[in-house]
């Protein structure tokens, strides 16, 4: 059956034709992360089905390219190995191994993306919610691949990819006095003050391999926890971590993790233009290939330059027992 998904938020929706199987669950995998910083009512998703006589479009096959350039020539950047052209208002990506076409000349605040039949559920998901980025940095919320603690109202962000130990380890500190406030998704808004707020989306949920409740002496956690359909982690509300929550705070610290190759745990001094790279990779998905938001990057270059900002190579003992990194963040905060 050949279906459509949409997703609106206000005035401006992004739709996807597909016909490989159920929307159902790709439908709610993105409702529950779909990022807005009001009320939910502000976005919708809905699924239709897509008449038989009009076929689902397919990309188109791409011309001939030059080294460094797009289709015939037109200009080409690259973001964490995703490739962007643009031509006759034709957007094309290559996203986990899979091939889409996204068209800007459907209409004004429209864009219809459609997947070739190599692409996977999980990918879909994938794209969709990044289109949902796009829609949300429109209303001028800006969304960031990070987890955040925070005490007396100050934030320490914890970023990285997948598997870097961002999860983890705010758990662990916020067993050890630390207000959890998200994580591997948060919102970040200019207060009028002029400080940057980190915020938490709705619905959020720590989610963890099962060998890392295991691992981390949390195994009694994960009768609580639930699978992720069509992912490898359990999830668990933060209900029922029976820890300190919060909902908001003003960034003071910034730590770009990776996990340590030899368990050991170390900070290491980083720089504003490296720092910067980390999070335009960790940030709102396609928005990095249509340039950034002007508001977005300023705000992302002042994470960058926080005084005390390093990278964190995420050791065994720092998951186990952070008291260094409790330290450490109680120091950036003090400058």
């Amino acid at each position: 059956m050949t279906r459509r998904i949409d997703l609106a938020l206000g005035s401006t929706s992004v739709g996807l034709i597909w016909d490989l199987g159920s929307l159902d669950w790709i439908a709610s995998s993105v409702a529950a992360r779909f990022p807005h910083s009001t009320s939910p009512s502000k976005a919708t998703i809905r699924i239709s089905e897509v008449p038989s006589d009009r076929p689902p479009d397919r990309p188109a096959d791409r011309p001939p390219e030059l080294p460094g350039c797009g289709a015939a020539g037109a200009p080409i950047s690259e973001v964490d190995g995703v490739w962007t052209s643009k031509r006759n208002e034709i957007l094309f990506y290559e996203w986990m191994g899979s091939r889409f076409r996204l068209d800007a000349s459907k209409g004004a605040g429209e864009v219809q993306l459609s997947s070739n039949a190599a692409a996977k559920p999980d990918q879909v998901v994938a794209l969709l919610e990044s289109a949902a980025w796009v829609l949300a940095h429109g209303q001028g919320t800006f969304h960031l691949h990070a987890a955040a603690v925070c005490r007396g109202r100050l934030a320490a962000l914890l970023v990285g990819p997948s598997g870097s130990g961002k999860s983890t380890t705010a758990l662990a500190l916020a067993e050890r006095g630390f207000d959890l406030l998200a994580d591997d998704q948060l919102i970040l808004e200019r207060a009028p003050s002029g400080d940057i707020v980190a915020k938490a989306p709705p619905a959020n949920s720590l989610r963890l391999f099962e060998d890392t409740f295991r691992r981390t002496g949390r195994a009694a956690l994960l009768e609580r926890a639930r699978p992720i359909e069509n992912g490898d982690k359990l999830s668990l509300p933060y209900s029922h971590l029976g820890v300190p929550l919060a909902d908001a705070a003003v960034v003071r610290s910034l730590f770009i993790l990776r996990r340590a190759d030899d368990e050991v745990t170390r900070f290491t001094p980083l720089p504003p233009s490296p720092a910067l790279h980390q999070l335009c990779l960790q940030s709102a998905g396609l928005a990095n290939h249509h340039g950034q938001n002007a508001q977005h990057l300023a705000l992302l270059k002042e994470l960058a330059s926080l005084p005390g900002t390093c990278e964190l190579a995420v050791g065994a003992d720092t998951l186990l027992d952070p008291t260094n990194l409790v330290e450490r963040i109680g120091t950036g905060w003090a400058t």
